[in-house]
């Protein structure tokens, strides 16, 4: 007898599609959302008159921890001057369901309020609570959107104020939940402002022995780095470099595609993608490219070797070779399905 034709698989194949069909998995993308131990990735902003700190708490089960702010000279234009914050690191894709849960309690009438943000230009918000006035009583507070476009990993900050007025208020168990957050679709970008629209924000790079500048050439911006004391024995100095803050599970097949150029005759730099450990956990070590003075295209691949975190991976242009101009139009790193990687 066929198994279609048995009414009792028929109803449990249709019940299993529909759960396949109908259930859609929040992503939590807040990490320590109630500030145990470390505080870490949570930033905090603060003045000498707008103090934040770790408090333990004992008058909400379940949690140890909040974080407390004591606003004594507030800062209304300038809230932000006394307030929290953590980059999201993951890929969110535009219309993605949002829900963010958090509790609160402060002294009478005392402000506060959490926005979910872009990590830089244009600084606008796809979920933001306006001012709420707390209460003496823990208090659950919940909040529901949606993303209003792609969000590249780091693109996104949930960022909470206190300097809107005078008092305290403390702060815990905050819960971000994002449908479909993780890392981007093929061909994407998973790094941060890889074709420096937003000039160098996201990069980093020594100014004290290396001067840099973003100019533009047919519309399209490029990074100059000139170079003049080079020590080539502290290579460090003379670097341009990224911290991902995507994590990456085992077996992320990752592309990155640079393109570059130098007016300097013998331009040579180096490319690296290492792990936490620095030159003893190289994913990626491609030595001595020779640049040329037109633009050229340059190909890294490699598959992950084990599962990294958030912030566990750098990338490296290293140019201290020599005295010389480098020009950087992009370095993009992007998920692959399927290549034939050439450097270990």
């Amino acid at each position: 007898m066929s198994l279609w034709k048995n009414p009792t698989l028929q109803f449990i194949l249709i019940l299993q599609l529909c759960l396949l069909t109908c259930v859609s998995y929040a992503k939590e993308v807040c990490v320590n959302p109630d500030f145990t131990g470390d505080t870490k990735p949570w930033g905090i902003s603060q003045t000498d008159d707008m103090p934040v700190k770790q408090m333990p708490i004992s008058d909400l089960e379940g949690v140890q921890y909040a974080m407390y702010a004591d606003v004594q000279k507030p800062q209304p234009k300038s809230s932000w001057r006394c307030g929290l914050n953590q980059t999201i690191p993951q890929f969110i894709p535009k219309d993605s369901p949002i829900k963010l849960t958090f509790k609160a309690k402060g002294s009478a009438e005392k402000k506060l309020s959490i926005n979910l943000q872009t990590n830089g230009h244009p600084w606008d918000s796809t979920l933001h609570s306006g001012d709420i006035i707390l209460t003496d009583e823990w208090k659950t507070y919940t909040y529901e959107g949606k993303a209003k476009r792609d969000y590249v990993p780091g693109g996104l900050r949930l960022y909470v104020t206190f300097g809107q007025n005078q008092g305290n208020a403390s702060i815990t168990d905050v819960h971000l939940n994002i449908e479909g957050a993780g890392l981007p679709p093929f061909g994407q970008a998973i790094n941060t402002n890889p074709n420096f629209k937003h000039r160098t924000s996201g990069w980093w790079y020594n100014t004290k022995h290396n001067q840099g500048k973003v100019l533009d050439e047919d519309g399209k911006p490029y990074v100059q780095l000139i170079l003049d004391d080079v020590d080539p024995s502290k290579y460090w100095e003379h670097s341009f470099n990224q911290r991902l803050v995507s994590p990456f599970p085992k077996g992320t097949k990752i592309l990155i595609t640079a393109i570059l150029r130098s007016p300097t005759d013998d331009a040579k730099v180096d490319f690296y993608l290492q792990g936490k450990s620095g030159n003893k956990e190289r994913i990626i070590f491609a030595p001595g490219i020779r640049l040329t003075n037109q633009w050229q295209t340059y190909e890294f691949s490699a598959t992950m070797p084990k599962d990294y975190k958030a912030r566990d991976c750098e990338m490296s242009l290293h140019m201290g070779y020599q005295p010389q101009i480098i020009e950087i139009q992009q370095i993009l790193m992007t998920t692959v399905d399927a290549y034939e990687p050439w450097i270990n």
